[in-house]
């Protein structure tokens, strides 16, 4: 969450999220609902990094407002990357939103 608020703030010209401990709020609004996760070494440079591979679904409590900030990022996520290397390939998602019913 720290990750995409920070690139979030980086991007946005007006709309930032730059309140006291917002990234610790919406933290406190999500939780991992269900996850398949892998190890797999990652190329950079010639050096094998381990690296995480597979999915993860994360639910969200009943929140309207932090969940509408916690999908726009995860759909900005798509975009940007999480976490450090973004750029040379890794954190890396695919993101897509489910309405539970």
């Amino acid at each position: 969450m720290g990750s995409l608020v920070k690139r979030w703030n980086d991007f946005a010209d007006k709309e930032s999220l730059d309140a006291q401990g917002i990234v610790h709020d919406l933290a406190q609004e999500v939780y991992v609902a269900d996850y398949r996760l892998r190890m797999q070494a990652f190329s950079v440079d010639g050096a094998r990094i381990p690296a995480f591979r597979g999915d993860y679904t994360l639910g969200m409590k009943n929140n309207l407002m932090s969940n509408r900030i916690i999908a726009m990022l995860g759909e900005y996520a798509n975009y940007c990357g999480i976490g450090i290397k973004t750029a040379l390939g890794m954190g890396a998602v695919r993101t897509s939103l489910k309405e539970k019913w």
